[in-house]
């Protein structure tokens, strides 16, 4: 049995492109929301359910404060 491999290339015109490139790549991965959600004791990813977070009780009360927010200006116009 064959096993399937995906491969990505990317190129630039020029070695300028390919470093700012590099350097917004950096700059997102600063802004990750997994990586600021855990550090900020929001919520977490499990292993067993890779595509779903879990909210913490800080995480939990953001969440219903702006859930409710929202319901209020749905309500109210």
């Amino acid at each position: 049995m064959e096993t399937l491999q995906r491969v990505y290339g990317i190129s630039f015109p020029d070695s300028k492109m390919m470093k700012g490139w590099e350097k917004f790549q950096e700059e997102a991965k600063s802004r990750d929301h997994r990586k600021i959600g855990k550090e900020q004791e929001l919520f977490f990813f499990h292993d067993l359910s890779p595509g779903s977070c879990f909210f913490l009780p800080r995480g939990a009360f953001i969440y219903n404060t702006l859930t409710d927010f929202i319901r209020m200006q749905d309500r109210h116009g």
